[in-house]
């Protein structure tokens, strides 16, 4: 066998077929999941004070391995996190309804803070920096305020500490992880890639490629994609992207059709295939993104979520 067929296969074989874990019980996430039980539909998010966080009003912003982030306002203000009012959800559009996969603890801070500590593990926490004047961007979250200076914003005096609690479906990067990226796959109805794939250097990155793939043939378009998608050059990336997104639709079909018919060879081609037009994709997106800050931070998104060891902000 070949070292591209080994990959190909090993792409398929690794993906799970069992059912979720089980979530752990700990009297800090109890109190979360009882804050999600009550929050499980926009519906109920909104009559509890969150709004929907959207560049654009009349455009859905689905981050691929993230969902879309609700935010309350009032409860971010909090001193420190309560796990009985956590400032942010993730919603994810699965079997036709917006689902709740994930909720945000969070806490605005002074800028350049630590994370909070005392709150059960550390790991997880990573910091949203609000930096302004952005040349055509005017104002955006970003990694801390040394990315805001390298982009030539300029940086705000506080930051929102946030750490992801994943709920279901289970993340197999972890429950504290910052993205989940089996979210595509369950949203598509296709069997998602188990830790050990993920993790694995050879297939972590197409499994992650595919995965974006999957986003893209139900329209969940990457970090800053919308800018793209209505940007400067929107007419032009669209003439590019249509085509390719009606390939990736009819591709993905095909592909669920294979793994549900066991046909690990064909769904195996078609994965390679998914992500080949995705990649086209992705080439549009980063030469089509104006100005250039805007390429700068949607080319460091794509390198982060496409590596298993990678961090750095990815929503």
């Amino acid at each position: 066998m070949t070292r591209g067929a080994g990959a190909a296969a090993f792409l398929v074989a690794t993906c799970s077929h069992g059912g979720l874990h089980a979530q752990q019980s700990e009297p800090r996430l109890d109190r979360l999941y009882a804050a999600a039980s009550a929050l499980a539909s926009p519906d109920s998010a909104a009559r509890h004070g969150f709004t929907r966080l959207r560049p654009l009003a009349s455009e859905p912003a689905v981050n691929p391995f993230v969902g879309e982030h609700w935010l309350n306002h009032r409860w971010l203000r909090h001193p420190e996190p309560d796990p009985s009012r956590p400032a942010y959800l993730m919603y994810y559009p699965i079997g036709g309804k917006e689902r709740l996969v994930g909720i945000g603890e969070a806490v605005l801070q002074a800028s350049g803070a630590p994370p909070p500590s005392g709150l059960g593990p550390s790991h997880g926490w990573h910091v949203h920096h609000p930096c302004g004047g952005l040349t055509g961007i005017g104002n955006l979250l970003v990694a801390g305020a040394a990315e805001c200076r390298e982009l030539g914003g300029t940086p705000g005096a506080t930051q929102i500490a946030m750490r992801h609690v994943w709920l279901e479906p289970a993340n197999p990067a972890g429950k504290y992880a910052s993205e989940n990226p089996v979210l595509p796959f369950v949203a598509a109805g296709i069997d998602p890639p188990d830790s050990s794939a993920l993790a694995d250097p050879a297939s972590g990155p197409m499994l992650r490629a595919l995965g974006l793939a999957l986003g893209e043939s139900m329209g969940v378009k990457p970090r800053l994609g919308t800018l793209v998608e209505y940007g400067r050059d929107s007419s032009r990336f669209r003439a590019v992207a249509r085509p390719l997104r009606d390939t990736l639709r009819a591709v993905v079909d095909r592909l669920r059709e294979a793994r549900l018919a066991g046909d690990l060879a064909r769904s195996s081609d078609l994965s390679h295939r998914a992500i080949a037009v995705w990649k086209e994709l992705q080439r549009a997106y980063l030469d089509l993104a104006h100005p250039a800050g805007v390429r700068t931070l949607l080319a460091r998104w794509f390198e982060t979520v496409l590596t298993a060891t990678g961090h750095g902000l990815t929503h």
